[in-house]
């Protein structure tokens, strides 16, 4: 971290030294618009895979120390859906700054390219921190056998919990590409729900703690879904298409059993 710290500074001075020369006449539409150019320039420059040269990768770990590392593949599992890159062929000031980072998601690989974005600093480490407290790494989220955390094919439990028994809530964040999956099917089955981002909604993060506890179960990670009273961890296609086709109870009908294997 301090070395990405130390390369950036030279293009944070030049740009506050250029911000402070006079007065530039721009307005905050131009800075808006110039701003944007040149993120543009920059991500059309970090078309990056396994095998591009000179690019560190730094990645937080659990224990909320970053590490910085020279290759791809030496980036731990858990944690490569969200890498700070930086391409060392370019020079200081389209590397990154102090106040804005490239973002790389190792695991997201159109077949050519890594897909990567530029974020604010502070909304980066801002999520990581979130993510330690959660341990929303890809692993804890997806579980060791698969987005569902179930055995292919296998039907398992579906954990009852109190909650809505009218409605389905979908927990996430904004960054998690399985909390979209989730949201993308809901909507295509004209599944009426309410979505809860629980790293902008500390509301949100501690019903979703209450729910989870009131499951009997540790929810590890997003997204996480009340579906009626049920809870749903990963995305799990087959158990949404079970409890779709799940009549309603009646008014003050007891939960239903959990089906069986």
């Amino acid at each position: 971290m301090r070395f990405l710290i130390f390369v950036a500074v030279p293009a944070f001075l030049l740009l506050f030294v250029s911000g402070c020369s006079g007065k530039s006449g721009k307005t905050d539409k131009d800075v808006s618009a110039s701003s944007a150019d040149l993120d543009a320039k920059i991500l059309a420059k970090m078309k990056i895979n396994e095998d591009t040269p000179d690019i560190l990768y730094t990645y937080a770990k659990e224990d909320g120390a970053y590490v910085t590392v020279d290759a791809a593949d030496k980036v731990p599992d858990p944690f490569r859906n969200d890498v700070i890159v930086i391409n060392l062929n370019l020079p200081p000031e389209e590397r990154g700054s102090d106040t804005r980072v490239v973002v790389a998601d190792l695991n997201a690989f159109d077949g050519e390219y890594f897909s990567v974005h530029i974020e604010e600093r502070g909304a980066f480490e801002a999520a990581q921190r979130l993510r330690r407290q959660w341990k929303l790494t890809q692993i804890d989220a997806l579980g060791s056998s698969g987005a569902s955390g179930v055995p292919p094919g296998s039907p398992g439990p579906v954990p009852q919990a109190s909650g809505s028994a009218d409605g389905v809530t979908l927990y996430g964040t904004s960054w998690c590409g399985y909390c979209r999956k989730v949201r993308e099917f809901l909507r295509k089955n004209k599944v009426p729900f309410v979505e809860k981002d629980i790293e902008k909604d500390p509301a949100a993060a501690a019903e979703l703690q209450a729910f989870c506890r009131s499951a009997g179960t540790a929810c590890s990670g997003v997204p996480v879904v009340n579906w009626k009273g049920a809870l749903i961890q990963g995305y799990d296609v087959p158990r949404m298409q079970r409890l779709m086709q799940t009549p309603p109870r009646p008014p003050n009908a007891p939960p239903p059993s959990p089906p069986g294997p």
